[in-house]
């Protein structure tokens, strides 16, 4: 899985698709930074909000593997994601 797509994304804004891409060339943010975004803000929410496994939020999110959502989790926030969950009870 690759997680949300442009599409996808894009409805979760409320946006039409080319609307979308208008907005990140003007602001010059591309793609991925943007899915990186709505990745971490998911991540956050799902661990403060669950109690599932972080390797299942993880695979939901689009990651092939735990240690690259606990690689990006980190820099996002500089937590681990349990060490987040654990202060964000």
């Amino acid at each position: 899985g690759q997680g949300p797509g442009f599409e996808e994304i894009a409805a979760g804004f409320g946006l039409a698709p080319a609307t979308l891409r208008r907005h990140l060339k003007a602001e010059g943010q591309g793609f991925a930074a943007i899915r990186d975004e709505v990745r971490a803000v998911a991540a956050q929410r799902l661990l403060r909000e669950s109690d599932r496994p972080i390797a299942a939020i993880a695979a939901e999110l689009g990651y092939s593997e735990p240690g690259a959502f606990h690689r990006a989790f980190r820099k996002w926030t500089g937590l681990s994601p349990g060490a987040f969950r654990a202060t964000a009870g």
